[in-house]
């Protein structure tokens, strides 16, 4: 067994085949590997000699910086990464220091945004900023440019965008299907444009992943809920009512769901859009009673508003489940 050590496959390997017991047991851990494959035996593994999961240098973490650490999605990532000890993770905030290792960053300082990215050469950029869509962001957006055109080709760079950017006319959104541009009048005006900017000067990269999720709930870093579920389930535990849409579709998604998929994305040669979601459609109304009842709290102060005509928001994750099938997951 000793002659495995001096093989080039990844440290979590390493460890579960010296640990015999562990490779039967470890499952989830060994499927992270590039190269070794979950249902080789230890007699196969004997002679590998290259794991793609890392570069040259075998010992080498892959650095993985989150824009926006502090918020729902980016807490939700840095959490997650810090179980693999095959990455070195980095997170930046502006006013919320949720982890001590969190490095604090104003993204509206075009050139402290650089100065960091430089300094850490990061290998995945995850851009996972939030409230940045109203026309007093225009900083931020300009930020957001200047780091696109400074990072390097070999930087896997990762953006949330929304399934907000499709008109809701028919549902089961693929990632060819075309976007739409809401009217001035529609509330989401400013945050879809924003999204579909963005978009669009990503699809630039050669090395680049737009991921479109429906609205993301759960717990942050602090065990607070998002900011929408926690408006609803602070009515209701007061035993007030409130009122949601009953036909407005779509795909709401966990937090640590999402988290766990994007470090696959991290790992796979992936490039382009790709549409993550739970594998359950429901209503607002429907998602937000489900939540309260979880919670133990009464359901029916949830009221249903019904609106003048169905939408329809949910995506197609054909693309999705096919990747996750190819790792065995």
């Amino acid at each position: 067994m000793d002659n495995l050590i001096n093989h080039c496959i990844c440290t979590k390997c390493k460890y579960l085949i010296i640990n015999k017991n562990l490779w039967n047991k470890e499952d989830i851990h060994r499927k992270y590997c590039g190269y070794i494959m979950p249902y080789q035996t230890l007699e196969e593994l004997i002679n590998t000699t290259n794991c793609e999961f890392f570069s040259e240098d075998k010992t080498k973490k892959r650095k993985v910086l989150i824009l926006g650490a502090s918020g729902l999605i980016g807490s939700s990532l840095f959490r997650e990464f810090l179980c693999y000890d095959s990455f070195l993770i980095f997170g930046t905030y502006n006013f919320d220091k949720s982890h001590n290792d969190f490095l604090q960053l104003d993204l509206e300082k075009i050139q402290d945004t650089i100065d960091i990215v430089n300094n850490i050469n990061p290998d995945v950029i995850i851009w996972a900023a939030e409230n940045e869509y109203s026309k007093e962001n225009l900083k931020i957006k300009k930020t957001f440019i200047e780091l696109l055109q400074n990072i390097s080709s070999n930087t896997k760079f990762i953006f949330f965008s929304t399934d907000a950017v499709f008109s809701g006319e028919k549902g089961d959104y693929s990632e060819k299907d075309s976007i739409t541009i809401p009217s001035k009048n529609n509330y989401m005006h400013d945050y879809i444009t924003g999204k579909i900017e963005r978009e669009n000067f990503i699809k630039a990269l050669p090395n680049s992943i737009i991921v479109r999720t429906g609205p993301v709930y759960g717990k942050n870093l602090n065990r607070k809920w998002d900011f929408r579920s926690e408006a609803i389930l602070s009515q209701i535990q007061n035993s007030n009512s409130i009122i949601v849409k009953e036909n407005f579709i779509r795909n709401f998604i966990n937090n640590k769901f999402l988290a766990k998929n994007i470090l696959k994305l991290c790992i796979i040669d992936f490039r382009g859009i790709i549409h993550i979601t739970n594998f359950t459609k429901r209503s607002t109304s429907n998602h937000y009673k489900l939540l309260a009842e979880y919670n133990g709290f009464n359901s029916s102060l949830i009221l249903e508003e019904k609106q003048s005509e169905n939408k329809d928001l949910s995506l197609n994750n054909s693309l999705f489940m096919e990747i996750n099938q190819n790792l065995n997951y």
